[in-house]
């Protein structure tokens, strides 16, 4: 009985590490600051979900926040092209092909989800995180470790 219990905890631990490897949470605060430099990627997993929480109290209009996924090479080609009049619906950013996944924007207090295939990602390439919210990708961004 004890082999048992042993085999089921060991078990639903196991799922349970797994499962965290597929979800990743970042919060975004008031202080143009994600809460990690740093994500990793699993690429056992099919699919990611990454989940940001605007933990400020500033509205969308003055201090959204969202994720956006974009090879290291292509990050300053794409936040040149970050513009307000693009609108927040869009993340400030025009559609290109280099974008490889963008949350949408939040703003404080608001959480939002991103889910990815993983499928779309190359261990051999270099990956990094942003925030599109004019201004912010200078301090807002972490790199992409994937396993």
């Amino acid at each position: 009985m004890k082999t048992f219990f042993t085999m089921v905890c060991a078990s639903i631990l196991a799922t349970s590490v797994f499962a965290s490897n597929c979800e990743i949470k970042i919060e975004g605060s008031d202080m143009m600051k994600y809460d990690v430099a740093e994500i990793t990627l699993d690429t056992s997993c099919e699919k990611t979900k990454i989940s940001l929480k605007h933990a400020g109290k500033l509205p969308i209009n003055a201090m959204g926040h969202n994720v956006v996924i974009v090879e290291e090479k292509n990050l300053s080609k794409i936040t040149q092209q970050i513009n307000f009049s693009l609108g927040v619906e869009k993340g400030y950013l025009p559609d290109s092909e280099d974008i490889i996944f963008i949350s949408a924007m939040v703003g404080g207090g608001d959480t939002t989800e991103l889910e990815m295939d993983m499928s779309k990602l190359d261990k051999t390439k270099s990956y990094v995180f942003f925030c599109s919210f004019p201004g912010h990708w200078a301090l807002m961004r972490g790199t992409i470790k994937i396993i």
